[in-house]
């Protein structure tokens, strides 16, 4: 995370010799304004595609890449192989010294459901070596433990061992007692450096036998965040391959400039919006593919595209979930082959020996918060962001061998459309490897709506021949992002094109299932390239084409929309769910083999058994393809019902009893202090309002996530003087875990309110101002209330 406005990543790119693309051209698309926000195009959107750019080698300098079983982790200048299979890593940030470790494996599962294949952590100096020379890797400190659970679950470990991180740590990570030493920090000083090695060997030790050429989990470790040292950060790595650190790629952040020519990876990312501030046109350009691009030599890869951000005690910040999904889209279509996400999961703050650990300057964060609003929260809760995500990462799971060696193409430069009024050509890319692709269309950015555009088709003229998609013009509505294959061989079978997104593939026997959503209100279509006599259509009209089969007219939904039985055998099957029903979608192996899963409950899947979590056990059902006749949950056998190709179940008998709610007591107003804007830093708050809890027993023993609803400056919760929680309002509520806290405490929880100011406005997002003028309305501005989800658990087995 940067202390600091992001650079232009585009100048940074130009710096680096980023086209590297292949000759292009494109033709100016004729756009037509129409009053009410439409724009009607007149001809179709042109690229034409002159060559595709050769692989080369990357001088990226890899450390061990070949494990003990002969498996390897390689990469040339496109990306990433595991095993001479192109592959692209799909990393998920969770920083486990903020999250209670008899909770990591629960966790990690639910970051492999979510379609993960690696977790990255930082390890904050601070968090081990407080005081010099006193190393602490105990409890939810073991960096040893995690990545040991890692393993165990299956996820690979990227580690990012600083010494200086920032993720809004005290000093980026820095003990005090480095921080105050007088010394060339972030340098070769060999002064820095006789600092730095015993926390480098500490971690290492933790390591040892963990390592890639081990056997083990971590495959890549970062070194330093953002510096733009070339020196320091080689010698850093000089020393970490000496300490024993030795794994398939180091890697440095690359948008803030100063990257070594070879020696090292660099790592981009994006976010939605940002607690440091910086130019609302700089996070537009996330949104928008070809403002990020390849940097010469090295695949396009990336360690924090933000699902979430923290809100600044000076800048309050709501996430929209959507606007997330289209900028990992966006930068996706720019050419990304390692989608990694920072923060994937949220966290709290440990306790410090001296000090507290959040960063208070120059930015103002909370104490213990580190909830991120991102797809899994401080709680374990899972978001909307996890459901969006996962269907990305479920196509990146599998077509990113495919896609990783497909370059990114742009019909011309968008540098003028983040700029306010300047968006009126349809934001767009292709990436082909000149015999397949797949294209992308961005439509959607914060904060600021995007024209709909009508009479929609794109004419690429590449390598792969010339393409005019899709057979009529759609209309593409503002909030659309989407992406369509082109000329895939689906086992066999030539996709053409689709008007809808691939989602998953599932193989048995001589049969192949390929999973699309419809999205945007597209109207769906499906061209193959086989005669109409080797189609069955259950879904929609088939029409004959001078390259095959058209059908349209395709209804979404759980049966096989269309078939196509193949000359030699086997039958291929295309699936197109409905966008909700894609939302659901898991792809999991248990009981021996992957299945295809819709649910409405969270699935962590272990061996031949599913544990199902939801908040609404009412609503809970399962559909499982294959199909499967019955299964047994939570002790009592269940029968299935068919449901398109799935086997749905309605588990019956489950306990849904609800569970007790908190009360909250007034004990004292606040008083007239409580709304000069002191709510940030741990000195104890002039005049908050203080409130009680009446937690009924029966709360005991239950997984129940109590949430605070407010209205005010910040919010803090305390068990008698020890600081749990603490909030800057944004218009979510606060929110903890009840069962991390003993019942015998309960009575002396305490929740401290600072009221609502006029003087807060300007820090809100606009979702909380809107709340505050509806509380004004009503009169509840000063109304403080508690809410409870409880999390309940079954178990599926087969």
């Amino acid at each position: 995370m940067p202390n600091r406005p992001r650079p232009d990543l585009t100048a940074s790119a130009a710096a680096m010799g980023a086209c590297g693309l292949g000759a292009r051209q494109a033709l100016p698309d004729a756009v037509s304004a129409v009053p009410g926000g439409l724009h009607q195009h007149s001809v179709p959107l042109s690229l034409h595609v002159r060559s595709i750019p050769s692989p080369a080698s990357s001088p990226f300098g890899p450390g061990a890449a070949t494990r003990p079983s002969g498996h390897t982790i390689t990469l040339d200048d496109q990306s990433f192989f595991l095993s001479g299979t192109p592959w692209m890593p799909v990393v998920g940030e969770f920083h486990y010294a903020r999250y209670p470790r008899d909770e990591w494996r629960d966790e990690l599962l639910k970051m492999k459901a979510g379609g993960l294949n690696t977790v990255s952590s930082y390890v904050f100096w601070i968090h081990h070596e407080e005081v010099r020379g006193v190393f602490d890797w105990s409890g939810q400190r073991s960096l040893r433990a995690f990545l040991l659970l890692c393993h165990e679950v299956g996820l690979k470990a990227f580690v990012r061992i600083g010494p200086w991180c920032h993720g809004e740590v005290r000093n980026g990570g820095f003990p005090d007692w480095v921080a105050h030493w007088t010394v060339a920090k972030r340098t070769p000083d060999p002064a820095f450096f006789r600092l730095a090695e015993p926390f480098l060997r500490e971690q290492a030790a933790q390591m040892a036998g963990l390592l890639w050429k081990d056997g083990g989990p971590v495959i890549g470790i970062q070194l330093d965040n953002e510096s733009s040292n070339a020196d320091y950060l080689l010698a850093l790595k000089r020393l970490a391959r000496d300490c024993g650190i030795d794994v398939p790629f180091y890697a440095v952040t690359g948008w803030q400039g100063g990257v070594p020519d070879e020696g090292v990876l660099p790592l981009w990312g994006g976010y939605a919006d940002g607690f440091w501030g910086g130019d609302a046109l700089l996070y537009r350009r996330f949104f928008i593919p070809g403002t990020q691009r390849k940097p010469a030599q090295y695949p396009f890869a990336c360690v924090e595209i933000g699902p979430g951000m923290m809100s600044g005690y000076g800048k309050r910040i709501k996430i929209v979930p959507g606007d997330v999904a289209a900028m990992a889209l966006a930068l996706l279509a720019s050419g990304n082959t390692m989608p990694g996400f920072y923060m994937y999961h949220g966290g709290t703050n440990p306790d410090g020996r001296i000090t507290s650990m959040n960063e208070n300057h120059p930015h103002q964060l909370p104490v213990k918060d580190y909830d991120f609003q991102t797809a899994l929260g401080a709680c374990g809760e899972v978001r909307e962001q996890y459901h969006l995500l996962r269907q990305q990462n479920l196509f990146v799971q599998d077509f990113g061998s495919a896609l990783a060696r497909m370059p990114a193409f742009f019909p011309d430069s968008k540098e003028h459309d983040a700029a306010p009024g300047g968006a009126e050509r349809l934001r767009w890319a292709l990436r082909t490897d000149g015999t397949a692709g797949f294209l992308f269309y961005i439509n959607r950015q914060p904060n600021e709506p995007l024209p709909t555009h009508a009479g929609v088709q794109f004419s690429l003229n590449t390598p792969m021949g010339a393409v005019l998609v899709p057979s009529q013009p759609v209309t593409i509505p503002d909030g659309g992002f989407g992406c369509w294959p082109l000329r895939l061989n689906c086992d066999g079978v030539l996709l053409h094109h689709a008007t809808a997104q691939l989602l998953c593939r599932h193989r048995q026997g001589g049969e192949a299932w390929y999973f699309l959503v419809a999205r945007d209100g597209i109207p769906l279509e499906i061209a193959l390239g086989v005669g109409s006599e080797a189609v069955v259509v259950a879904s929609g009209q088939q029409t004959p084409t001078a390259g095959g089969t058209l059908v349209t007219g395709i209804q979404p939904g759980l049966g096989k929309a269309v078939s196509v039985t193949k000359p030699e055998g086997g039958v291929v099957h295309f699936v197109v769910l409905t966008p909700e029903q894609a939302g659901q979608c898991y792809k999991l192996k248990f009981a021996g083999r992957e299945h295809i899963l819709l649910t409405n409950a969270t699935v962590l899947a272990e061996d031949r058994l599913l544990r199902l979590q939801s908040t609404d056990p009412a609503r809970l059902s399962i559909a499982v393809f294959p199909p499967v006749q019955a299964a047994i949950v939570d002790g009592a056998r269940c029968s299935s019902a068919a449901d398109g190709i799935f086997a749905r179940f309605h588990p019956s008998g489950l306990d849904r009893t609800p569970g007790p709610v908190p009360q909250l007591r007034l004990v004292r107003p606040a008083g007239p202090l409580a709304t000069q804007l002191r709510g940030h830093g741990d000195a104890p708050w002039p005049d908050p309002a203080v409130y009680a809890f009446d937690i009924p027993v029966a709360a005991a023993g239950r997984r129940a996530i109590v949430s605070i609803h407010y209205i005010g400056d910040a919010a803090r919760l305390y068990v008698r003087d020890r600081l749990v929680m603490d909030h800057y309002f944004n218009g979510d509520p606060l929110s903890f875990a009840l069962w991390r806290i003993e019942p015998d405490d309960w009575p002396d929880l305490r929740l401290q309110v600072l009221p609502y100011s006029e003087s807060l406005d300007q820090r809100l997002p606009a979702m909380a101002r809107r709340m505050i003028e509806a509380a004004k309305r009503d009169r509840t501005l000063d109304v403080v209330s508690a809410s409870a989800l409880e999390v309940h658990e079954f178990r599926m087995e087969f």
